[in-house]
């Protein structure tokens, strides 16, 4: 977005420029000086703006003293061409150009604000739009933390012993050994209740982990009967560690 912002602004500066010198009593063609001026300072600040894009990440101190010269330079550039416009569009009329050397100078002078302002801007469009890609990226990376919570609490529920729990509730009912049916909804129950009030995130002692498992294994044992057989050797001393 740079180019049309750059073009849009001189074109202003144009504007107004020639509205001020009207008001102050300049010819109507005085925009043959203006429009060479804005050219000047449309092409020094488009050459400025790499030089500040080079300096950017710089600290503060570095960054101002570098600067100063290239904006300057910048303001030099649109003064000597104000100058030699006024010699060549007003010649020997007093009232078109500055009368005087310090007039000159003062004038010369006046463009190095033009310049700190157009600097000023391009700061000030750049520091938003880097602040709006940090936003962007702020709410991007709280999205994808959402989405992993999703996804850890899709793993922590275990989809697929899930479906083979119901489709295994559904085959008791349907053999009518109801009472084993029940337990497994129990059972189902109190291991799904365990797994959503844990904190993913948390660590915990082996032997909380144990008892995770017995729900789970305890769910399969009603799916397999005597074909699992479950066997524990755990230290008591390892129980109570994370």
């Amino acid at each position: 977005q740079f180019w049309p912002l750059q073009a849009a602004g001189w074109l202003g500066y144009i504007a107004f420029s020639y509205i001020v010198a009207i008001g102050h009593g300049k010819p109507n063609d005085y925009w043959k000086v203006i429009v060479p001026v804005a050219a000047s300072g449309f092409l020094a600040t488009s050459a400025l703006r790499y030089v500040l894009r080079a300096l950017w990440r710089q600290p503060a101190p570095v960054f101002l003293a570098s600067a100063v010269v290239p904006v300057l330079l910048c303001a030099a550039v649109m003064g000597l061409t104000s100058v030699y416009c006024w010699i060549a569009f007003c010649g020997d009329t007093p009232e078109c150009r500055p009368d005087s050397v310090t007039g000159y100078i003062a004038s010369m002078g006046s463009y190095t604000y033009v310049v700190l302002s157009w600097a000023g801007l391009y700061f000030g469009i750049k520091n938003w739009r880097e602040l709006q890609a940090q936003t962007q990226a702020t709410l991007q990376a709280t999205a994808m933390a959402h989405q992993a919570q999703l996804k850890m609490l899709r793993y922590q529920l275990n989809p697929h012993f899930l479906f083979n729990t119901l489709n295994a509730i559904s085959t008791l009912v349907l053999d009518n050994q109801n009472r084993t049916a029940n337990l497994a909804v129990s059972r189902l129950s109190e291991f799904l209740r365990y797994t959503l009030d844990q904190d993913p995130m948390k660590k915990v002692t082996l032997r909380q982990e144990l008892d995770s498992l017995n729900l789970y294994l305890g769910i399969e044992k009603l799916r397999f009967g005597d074909r699992l057989r479950l066997e524990f050797d755990v230290d008591e001393r390892a129980e109570s560690a994370l």
